[in-house]
C-alpha cells in the first residue's frame, strides 16, 4: 500500500519538473530574456517617431500613412512624395480615402501639399509629372498650381482610317518624353486611350478596341519614379544588406522577441507560399554619414541561414524600412511601407536632414 502514494508523488513531482522546465524554456526565449541582455549602448535609441538627431543631421517626420510615390524632377531637383489615406490598417487596403502629394524643395523643405481625391473622376492617375484626370489634367507634380489644363484630343468620335490612326500614333510616340495606354468604357462598349507627354503638353489619341496598333509604355527621364537602395531585387535575387560594414542604412543589433516556427503551405495553396523560421523582433539601425551617424529602432524580422539561402532582414509585417539617399539634394529620405498594397500603423515618410 506504500507504493501507491510514492508513484502518485513521483508522478507529482515529474509533472512538476516538467512544467519549471516548459517555463524555464519559454522565459529563455521570451522577449524579456533578450532584452534583459540587450547591450547599454542600444537602450536608449529612440524611435523613428521620436526625436532622432545626432550633432549634425535630424529625422524629422513628413507625413504618416502609406507611402505611393517617391520621384523627383530632374531639371530644378523637387522631389515629389505621394501618401495614400484608405480605412483598411493591418490588411490590403480595400477603400482609397484620398492621396496627397508633397513637393519638397532642394533642402527638404515643404513647397507646397496637394489633396487629390479618390472618386473615379477626380482622381489623378500620375504619368511623367501630370496628374491624368478624365477630361483634363494638371502639372502640378513638376510645376506646382493645380490649373486644369485641357488634353489635345484626337479621333474621340473614332473615325480616323486605320492606317492613318497607326501612322499617327507611332509618330507620336517617337516625339513623346513617356506614353502610356489605358481603356475607357461606356454604354457603348470599350476604346482604347493613348496618352502622350510631350514637352509639358498631354495629347490623348482615341483608337477602337482592339485594333493593330503595338506600341510600348515609354517612362519620362524628366521626372523619374525612385527604387529604394533598400529594396529586393527580383531580377537577380539581390538583397540589401543590412549589416555590412560599408552599407549607409545599417542594422547593428537585433533584438530576439517572439519565435516563429516555419510553416509549410496546404496541399491546396498557391506556390510559393511555404514560410520558413524567422524571429520578430526590434532592430537598432544606424545611418551614417562622413562626419557622424543617426540611430533610431524600427521592428524587422530576421531570417536565419537556410539551408542555400543566406541569412536576411525584412520589415514588411510592420511597414517595410527603405531609404533613398536622393543625390544632388541636401536632405535623403525614409520611409515605411513604401509602395506595398497592406496598410502598417507605422506608415510613412521622414525627412534626414541637416541641422
Amino acid at each position: 500500500m506504500k507504493r501507491k502514494p510514492m508513484f502518485i508523488l513521483y508522478i507529482v513531482a515529474l509533472v512538476a519538473v516538467g512544467i519549471a522546465g516548459w517555463y524555464v524554456y519559454r522565459y529563455f526565449h521570451s522577449a524579456a530574456y533578450f532584452l534583459s541582455r540587450l547591450p547599454e549602448e542600444y537602450k536608449q535609441y529612440p524611435s523613428l517617431g521620436e526625436e532622432v538627431a545626432s550633432q549634425h543631421h535630424r529625422i524629422k517626420p513628413l507625413c504618416t500613412g502609406r507611402i505611393s510615390l517617391v520621384a523627383v524632377d530632374d531639371t530644378t531637383q523637387t522631389v515629389v512624395i505621394g501618401k495614400m489615406d484608405t480605412e483598411q490598417e493591418g490588411e490590403i487596403r480595400k477603400t482609397l480615402l484620398n492621396t496627397t502629394y508633397y513637393r519638397l524643395d532642394v533642402n527638404g523643405n515643404v513647397i507646397d501639399t496637394l489633396a487629390d481625391g479618390a472618386g473615379e473622376e477626380d482622381w489623378g492617375r500620375e504619368f511623367n509629372g501630370h496628374l491624368l484626370y478624365k477630361n483634363h489634367y494638371t502639372n502640378y507634380l513638376t510645376g506646382g498650381g493645380a490649373a486644369q489644363l485641357p488634353y489635345k484630343e484626337t479621333n474621340a468620335a473614332l473615325k480616323m482610317e486605320a492606317y492613318q490612326l497607326k501612322t499617327l500614333v507611332n509618330a507620336l510616340y517617337d516625339a513623346a518624353d513617356a506614353s502610356l495606354s489605358d481603356h475607357e468604357y461606356d454604354s457603348s462598349g470599350s476604346r482604347q486611350v493613348f496618352f502622350f507627354s510631350i514637352k509639358g503638353k498631354v495629347q490623348k489619341v482615341y483608337a477602337p478596341s482592339p485594333n493593330n496598333i503595338d506600341i510600348d509604355t515609354k517612362f519620362g527621364t524628366r521626372f523619374r519614379t525612385l527604387i529604394p537602395i533598400t529594396a529586393h531585387s527580383y531580377e537577380d535575387g539581390r538583397r540589401y544588406n543590412w549589416t555590412g560594414e560599408k552599407s549607409p542604412l545599417r542594422i547593428r543589433y537585433f533584438l530576439r522577441e517572439d519565435y516563429n516556427p516555419a510553416r509549410r503551405a496546404g496541399i491546396m495553396a498557391p506556390a510559393p507560399t511555404n514560410t520558413p523560421a524567422n524571429w520578430d523582433g526590434t532592430g537598432y539601425f544606424s545611418l551614417t554619414f562622413p562626419n557622424d551617424s543617426l540611430v533610431f529602432k524600427h521592428p524587422c524580422q530576421y531570417y536565419p541561414k537556410n539551408g542555400s539561402w543566406p541569412a536576411f532582414y525584412e520589415s514588411y509585417k510592420w511597414g517595410k524600412l527603405d531609404y533613398f539617399p536622393l543625390p544632388g539634394c541636401n536632405f535623403q529620405l525614409l520611409t515605411v511601407g513604401y509602395d506595398t498594397d497592406y496598410v502598417h500603423s507605422l506608415d510613412g515618410c521622414y525627412v534626414v536632414a541637416v541641422k
